[in-house]
């Protein structure tokens, strides 16, 4: 078997045709559901007087991304008929943004661990180490992926009773028919 040497030009030329596919073929949140969810996580983050656990940290983070992504969820329906959110000018913004969002949010829990750490080294209390912030993540998750289901489950529940009450209030339009002939 030939081996084949690659020179380091050609090696940075298919990195570089790689990372641009797979930029292009994935598909990155829209941007108001990437603002959201930063804008959500970012605010849970903020320093408090008390140190927070691992669960409570993660229900605040939870309940602050479902609640932002509420606003940005009636935005999008306020202003459905501009198309904003998913127009191509727009869509190339995608990638950057989240990425952006996803150095701020780590970012921020660095300063949110060592603020909480300087905190309980005051307090006498234990430092908080990875776990804690592998519990707050997971945890956020579940809740917003609750209360997303549960408010999918709804609109949909809802759009079924809507469908049901129009069948059922609609009239028959069955003698509006002209009767055909008998067939022979």
């Amino acid at each position: 078997m030939a081996r084949i040497m690659l020179s380091r030009k050609d090696i940075a030329a298919r990195y570089r045709m790689a990372l641009t596919l797979f930029v292009q073929r994935t598909p990155w949140p829209r941007l108001g559901t990437t603002l959201a969810i930063g804008i959500g996580t970012l605010t849970s983050l903020a320093p408090g007087l008390l140190p927070r656990t691992a669960s409570a940290q993660a229900v605040l983070t939870g309940l602050l991304a479902a609640c932002a992504l509420a606003v940005a969820g009636f935005v999008r329906f306020v202003f459905a008929h501009q198309d904003f959110d998913n127009h191509p000018a727009f869509r190339r913004l995608r990638p950057p943004l989240t990425l952006a969002t996803a150095v701020l949010v780590l970012a921020a829990a660095i300063q949110a661990g060592q603020w909480q750490n300087r905190l309980r080294v005051d307090m006498g209390t234990p430092p908080i180490g990875a776990a804690y912030w592998t519990h707050s993540a997971f945890g956020a998750a579940v809740i917003l992926a609750l209360l997303l289901g549960s408010a999918r489950s709804l609109a949909w529940l809802l759009r079924r009773l809507r469908t049901a009450i129009r069948r059922a209030t609609t009239p028959s339009t069955a003698y509006l028919r002209p009767a055909l002939p008998p067939q022979p």
